[in-house]
C-alpha cells in the first residue's frame, strides 16, 4: 500500500461515520509531503462542490498560499467526477492517484456517466436539454471586457497550460538579422528541441528569452507573462544553463550554489534536500567545497546544472547542456528532464547531438539564418527519416 492513499482511503472512512458528504477522501502532496486533506462536505457546508478532491485543492491552496500546484500530485480515494477532474486540471497538478473506479461509485448511487454522455454529445454539436439548458445571450457587451482583458499586460496568467510563446520576434545587430520573425510556442511537459547550424541564431533566441538580450520586434512570454514588462516575475519561473559556464571562479562551489539560491528565496531545507540529491546523482559530493577556479568544463557544467536546479523551477532553458559532460552525466540529465516534464515543467534547450534530440524530445524547432523553418511533433517533422537526414537536407 501507499502511504499516501491510505491517507486518503482513511480519511474516506472517516467521512462515513461522520456523514459530511459521500464517502470520498483525498489528499495533495508536493516534495513528499502533504500540504492538503480534504472530505466529500456538501452536506456538512450545503456545497454542492465541495468534493474531496475541490476541498483537498482549496487547502492545498491556502497552504502554499499559491493558485498554482504545479509539482503537486493527488491522492483520491476514487476516480475523480468530471468537476474534481477539471478543478485538478486548473490548478496544474499533473499526477493522478485514485483507488476506487467510476464503477465502483455508480454501484453506490454516485452516478457520473450521464455527465460525461451530456459532455460528449455537446462535443458532437448535440444537447441534452433534460440534463442542461444552454443559451447565449448578450455576447456583443460581454466581449467588450474580455477585449480588455487580453489587452491588460498586468493580467496574472492562472489557467491552462505552462508555456514559453514566442511571438514574432526580430533581433538585429546593426545591419545583420540575427532573428527573422520568429513564432512558436513551447508547451508545458514537453522536451523541446532547438536546432541550427552555428551562427543560426540559437543563441541569439535563448538569451533574448531568459532576458539577457533585447530583441527589436515582438514579444517573449513566459507562462502568460512578458519578459520585457515582467522581467523579474519571469526570470523567478526560470532557470538558465548556458554552454559555457561562466561561473564565479573565486568562489567555493557550495557557495556559489547558495548564492542562487539565495536569490530565488529557496527556504533552507529545500535548498539542502535539492543540493544534495544533485550532487549524489552527479557524484560531486566531495567537490562541493572546492574552488571553482580549480575545476574542469565538465565539472563547472555541473555546478551550473545543481544551481538551476535547487530552486526547483518551472522552466528549464539550456544551451548545449551536454558539451563537457561526462556520459553517465549526460544520461543522468536526460533522467531529470524525463522527471521534470511528468511533472508539468518546461524544458527547452539547444544542441548539436541530433540523434539525442530524437530520441529525448517530443517536440523541435530549426531555424537557418534566423528564420524559423521547421517546428511541430519530432514525429511529424521527421517522418520517416533522421533527425540528422532532416537537418541536413534543410541545410543544402
Amino acid at each position: 500500500m501507499n502511504k499516501f492513499m491510505d491517507v486518503a482511503i482513511d480519511l474516506s472512512d472517516d467521512n462515513f461515520d461522520k456523514n459530511y458528504g459521500g464517502p470520498f477522501g483525498a489528499c495533495i502532496v508536493k516534495d513528499g509531503e502533504i500540504i492538503g486533506k480534504g472530505i466529500n462536505r456538501v452536506i456538512k457546508d450545503n456545497d454542492p462542490t465541495a468534493h474531496a478532491e475541490v476541498v483537498a485543492i482549496r487547502n492545498a491552496c491556502k497552504k502554499i498560499n499559491s493558485h498554482d500546484l504545479s509539482g503537486c500530485e493527488i491522492y483520491t480515494s476514487c476516480y475523480p467526477c468530471p468537476m474534481c477532474l477539471s478543478a485538478i486540471i486548473w490548478s496544474n497538478i499533473k499526477k493522478v492517484y485514485y483507488a476506487n473506479t467510476k464503477e465502483d461509485a455508480a454501484n453506490i448511487g454516485f452516478r457520473d456517466d450521464f455527465i460525461y454522455e451530456y459532455i460528449e454529445e455537446l462535443s458532437n454539436d448535440k444537447e441534452d436539454k433534460r440534463v442542461l439548458n444552454l443559451k447565449s445571450m448578450n455576447r456583443e457587451e460581454a466581449i467588450e471586457v474580455f477585449k480588455r482583458y487580453e489587452e491588460d499586460k498586468d493580467k496574472i496568467v492562472y489557467w491552462g497550460d505552462n508555456m514559453i510563446e514566442i511571438k514574432n520576434v526580430t533581433k538585429k545587430y546593426g545591419d545583420k538579422v540575427a532573428l527573422n520573425d520568429v513564432s512558436f510556442t513551447v508547451p508545458d511537459g514537453e522536451i523541446f528541441a532547438f536546432i541550427g547550424h552555428n551562427g543560426a541564431g540559437k543563441t541569439t533566441l535563448i538569451k533574448a528569452i531568459v532576458g539577457i538580450h533585447d530583441f527589436d520586434n515582438g514579444e517573449i512570454l513566459i507562462n502568460g507573462k512578458s519578459i520585457k514588462e515582467n522581467p523579474v516575475s519571469c526570470k523567478s519561473e526560470i532557470a538558465f544553463v548556458p554552454d559555457n559556464p561562466e561561473l564565479y571562479e573565486n568562489m567555493k562551489a557550495i557557495d556559489f550554489i547558495d548564492f542562487i539560491c539565495d536569490m530565488y528565496e529557496v527556504s533552507a531545507e529545500v535548498r539542502d534536500k535539492n543540493i544534495k540529491r544533485y550532487a549524489k546523482l552527479f557524484e560531486i559530493e566531495n567537490n562541493l567545497n572546492d574552488p571553482i577556479s580549480s575545476m574542469s568544463h565538465g565539472m563547472k557544467q555541473k555546478i551550473a546544472l545543481i544551481s538551476a536546479l535547487a530552486h526547483d523551477p518551472k522552466v528549464l532553458i539550456m544551451d548545449e547542456p551536454f558539451v563537457g559532460l561526462d556520459p553517465k552525466a549526460v544520461f543522468d540529465v536526460k533522467e531529470v528532464m524525463n522527471e521534470m516534464v511528468k511533472e508539468g515543467k518546461i524544458i527547452f534547450f539547444s544542441t548539436h547531438i541530433l540523434d539525442v534530440a530524437e530520441k529525448l524530445c517530443s517536440k523541435v524547432a530549426i531555424i537557418k539564418n534566423g528564420k524559423l523553418v521547421k517546428t511541430g511533433s519530432m514525429k511529424a517533422i521527421k517522418g520517416d527519416k533522421s533527425l540528422e537526414k532532416v537537418f541536413l537536407e534543410l541545410e543544402g
